[in-house]
């Protein structure tokens, strides 16, 4: 089974411990990780965002 390439703002947020809103303002408007809208939903690249986790905090879990 093929592992997903995008997850979810929530996840996202769970993962960061921080609200689904910071993580749209990351998205949106800081750009510190790539995403993409999927109809009306963010979704962001799973790559991009574990080398942000991975740079910024290498205890975080991804």
């Amino acid at each position: 089974m093929t592992e997903c390439r995008y997850i979810t703002v929530r996840e996202a947020a769970e993962i960061l411990g921080v609200s689904t809103s910071t993580i749209r303002n990351f998205l949106l408007k800081n750009h510190y990780f790539k995403g993409k809208r999927i109809g009306r939903q963010l979704r962001i690249e799973r790559d991009s965002f574990t080398d942000y986790v991975n740079r910024t905090d290498t205890n975080a879990p991804v």
